[in-house]
């Protein structure tokens, strides 16, 4: 269930990355509907967190960019099998 969803992207393979702006999360939801994975708000090492996710954004190879306005910044997130 998504409280505010404010941007999604496709991927390659046909997954959908959906931005949800209060939560600072980006969840990947499968062709089928099945959650597969998510990201944020804490990030690892010493990357700090995701505050406010303002847009989602996939590269053709794969890779997902995440707009953050509450950290002023762009995250790019590799792409893993």
């Amino acid at each position: 269930v998504f409280r505010l969803p404010v941007d999604v992207a496709e991927d390659p393979f046909g997954n959908l990355w959906v931005a949800q702006r209060d939560s600072g999360t980006a969840v990947k939801v499968s062709r089928d509907g099945s959650w597969m994975a998510n990201f944020g708000p804490e990030l690892p090492g010493n990357l700090g967190r995701l505050e406010r996710i303002a847009s989602v954004s996939v590269h053709r190879d794969g890779d997902v960019y995440l707009c953050d306005e509450g950290t002023r910044r762009v995250l790019k997130v590799g792409y893993r099998d």
